[in-house]
This record gives structure tokens, C-alpha cells and sequence, in this order.
């Protein structure tokens, strides 16, 4: 597939690499961050977990402004090696003292907030590296299908650890992923053009912060797609943490005998069918984005809804295969949007909007998962949150239909 053989180029091979390894220590570090939380204070463990929330709100925007000004390979090189320092302090926390839950606190907002430095600068980076425009697609395929294979083998790799190992060792392999992806960022070529233009006033001198985050806006309302999804993502998200999040394991406890078995299977068909529309979008040329994009959110909902009234197991995998399928539709188109159509003293912070945006409605859709669910059945629940995305879908498909969007230029204030 086209979307592996970007790995021959030997720029790509490395943020790929550095993108493995960065996937796996987040993940090992969520997985035991929640096992050492949740044995200490029970459910109040999502008071810590909120803490990353607040932090990926405080510093979604000013992480994207940064980034549009800085080096984007030392950016990211940085970045990862201060995690690795972080987290080699909690492992000396742990073997020398006890560590308290006001630490892991500390450590997941440095983490989570370093994080919003990280990933607007790998997205600018992915088009960096691409050899050509026709090679972006399957860059950002490959760099979105190696996240969502982490978030799948990642948990079950810790949970495996966990049970022979103790805390502070997984806390050590997530520094030396952190490690290893510092390095392999650093090995990324120098000739590139790491360091965007800087923006100036009308003056000609160097853009305030202020003034860069007012360009940022301007140049979102100057694109007729993204100034529609981005919001939209907000609404999307909430009703996706309601029916997704929440509502499959209340699904699984009320319909498929409350066997934890049953929530894996189900949840690892999901990520095997984002994996599979992955691979399959990313080797496609796609003119009609707007179309296939918004026809992703379709799917996905569409899918939930067969979930929510599954009357066997083996229905409930297929129905959300099916949605699956239609996470990655949305989310590729949406990112070339972005990196086609952006200039790159702005992507930075058009994508940390898409990334605050999307936190803000996935952490009201699960704090307002449990009224929701209290005042109606879970498939009913679950039904609503899916017709409202499909709902989103059509709005967006009627917006914009099958033609080709070409954006207008955008020239500097």
C-alpha cells in the first residue's frame, strides 16, 4: 500500500519512528497513571486525569503561536527530552520516597501541556518531509494509524507489565521511549525549512503574540471547510465521549453479560477498523474532501446507531467495524485541509484549535454522559448522541456537496 512505502523515504522513516515510540510512552504512562491513581483514591482518579484536560485548554492556543515561531525539529526534540527528565525524577521519587498523587498531578501537566507543543509541530513537520503533495496523504495516514495502533497495543502491553513489574519500571521504559524518539528527531535532516517565516505588522516589524493568534483567526475565516468542521468537532466530540466512551461499557454491562471480554472485543474491532480506513483512505486520491469527510461523520454515527440496538455480539462487532471506518475519513481529510491549504506560519495554531476545540467537547460529552444515561435507556442514549453526529454529517455534505473546495488566497494583513 502507498501508505507503508512513504517508510522509503528515510525523513519520514524517522518521525514515524520518533512518532512509535512518542505513542507508546503516552500510553504507558496513561495506563499507569490510572492504575496508581485509582488504588489510592478509587473514581476520584478522574480528578487527575482532569488535570490534563486544563492543561491541554491552557495551553492548546499559546502552544500552537509558539510553535508557528519556533524551529519545529528542535521544537520537537526538546520537547521530548525534557519528558524523558520529567519522568526520570518521578522514577527517583518513587525508588528514594513515596510518591504522592499531588506528583503525578504535576508530571501529567507537564506532560500533557508539553504535548501541545509536540504534536502542532509533527504535523507541520509531516509536510516538511513529504517528498511531494501526493505523498502527504499517505504521511498522514501512516503517522495516524501508528497512534491508534499505540492506543490499542499500548494498554495491553502495560496492563501485561503491570502484573510482573512495578510502577516506577514503566515510568522508566515511558522516559526511554521519550529518549529514543529525542534522538531519532534530532537525527531529521538540517536542510529542511524547519523555522517558518515570521509574520509582520504594518509597520514590518516582528508579529506580536497577540497579533499571531488574530492572524491565526483571520486566515480559519478565510477557509470555508475548516471554519465549518472546527466547530463543528466540538459538538462531534461530546457525542462521541457520550456514545463512545461512556455508553460501550453501560452497553456491554447491560446487554452482553457485563463480561469484560466482550468490551475488548468490541473495542479492539473498533481499532482494527480505524486501522484498516486508514491504510485504505491514505492510498486513495481524494478530490472531494469536504464530501468524504463529512460522509465520515455519517458512517461513524450510522454505525453507532446498529451498535446501540445489536441483538448478538458478533452484530456489535460488525456494527462498530462499520463506524469505525469512518473515524479516519473525517480526520485525514481534515488534517490536508490543513497542511495543503494553510500557510505554514499559521498551521500551528489552526491545528492546536482543532485540538482545544475537540477537548472541550469530549470533556463535556463524559461529564454530561451520566444525567443523559440516568434520565434514558443506554441504546436510547447511545442513539441520540449517534443521530446527532449523523445529523453533523448531513449539515456539512449539504454545505458543501460533491465540489471540489478551492480555497481563497491568503496574503499577509
Amino acid at each position: 500500500m502507498k501508505t507503508l512505502t512513504t517508510l522509503r523515504n528515510p525523513q519520514v522513516f524517522k518521525l514515524w519512528l520518533s512518532q512509535v515510540l512518542s505513542s507508546i510512552g503516552d500510553n504507558f504512562y496513561d495506563m499507569t497513571l490510572v492504575w496508581i491513581t485509582t488504588r489510592e483514591i478509587g473514581a476520584a482518579a478522574g480528578l487527575i486525569v482532569l488535570v490534563g484536560s486544563l492543561s491541554t485548554l491552557i495551553f492548546g492556543i499559546p502552544g500552537g503561536v509558539w510553535v508557528d515561531r519556533w524551529d519545529r525539529r528542535l521544537t520537537m526534540a526538546l520537547v521530548d527530552t525534557i519528558r524523558m527528565i520529567v519522568l526520570l525524577l518521578l522514577v527517583l521519587m518513587t525508588v528514594f520516597g513515596e510518591i504522592q498523587l499531588w506528583h503525578l498531578a504535576i508530571v501529567t501537566a507537564i506532560n500533557v501541556g508539553l504535548n501541545a507543543l509536540f504534536q502542532p509541530a509533527l504535523i507541520a513537520s509531516v509536510r516538511i518531509v513529504s517528498e511531494d503533495r501526493s505523498q502527504l496523504q499517505a504521511v498522514n495516514a501512516l503517522m495516524d494509524v501508528t497512534s491508534r495502533v499505540a492506543r490499542a497495543i499500548a494498554p495491553a502491553m502495560a496492563g501485561i507489565l503491570l502484573a510482573i513489574a512495578l510502577p516506577q519500571h514503566l515510568f522508566f521504559l515511558d522516559a526511554l521511549t521519550f529518549g529514543v524518539s529525542a534522538l531519532a528527531i534530532f537525527s531529521l535532516s538540517q536542510h529542511f525549512a524547519w523555522k517558518p517565516e515570521k509574520l509582520p505588522d504594518a509597520s514590518g516589524n516582528d508579529i506580536t503574540f497577540w497579533g499571531d493568534v488574530k492572524e491565526g483567526w483571520r486566515v480559519l475565516q478565510s477557509h470555508a471547510v475548516l471554519r465549518w468542521i472546527l466547530p463543528m468537532k466540538t459538538v462531534v466530540n461530546a457525542f462521541w465521549g457520550i456514545a463512545f466512551v461512556i455508553g460501550i461499557p453501560l452497553l456491554v454491562d447491560a446487554s452482553f453479560s457485563a463480561d469484560p471480554r466482550n468490551y475488548g472485543y468490541i473495542f479492539a474491532a473498533y481499532g482494527f477498523g480505524s486501522v484498516v480506513g486508514n491504510l485504505v483512505i491514505g492510498s486513495l486520491t481524494i478530490k472531494r474532501r469536504a464530501f468524504v469527510m463529512f460522509s465520515g461523520m455519517i458512517i461513524l454515527g450510522a454505525g453507532f446507531v446498529l451498535l446501540a440496538w445489536s441483538p448478538s455480539l458478533p452484530f456489535a462487532i460488525v456494527a462498530i467495524f462499520l463506524a469505525s471506518l469512518g473515524a479516519p475519513m473525517e480526520d485525514l481529510m481534515m488534517l490536508l485541509y490543513m497542511q495543503e491549504d494553510i500557510p505554514d506560519n499559521s498551521l500551528g495554531k489552526i491545528y492546536s484549535l482543532r485540538v482545544v476545540l475537540s477537548e472541550l467537547g469530549y470533556s463535556f460529552g463524559v461529564a454530561s454522559a451520566a444525567l443523559i444515561y440516568g434520565w434514558m435507556s443506554v441504546p436510547m442514549g447511545m442513539t441520540l448522541a449517534a443521530l446527532a453526529v449523523v445529523a453533523c454529517g448531513s449539515l456539512g455534505v449539504w454545505r458543501f456537496g460533491l465540489s471540489v473546495y478551492e480555497p481563497k488566497p491568503v496574503t499577509s494583513a
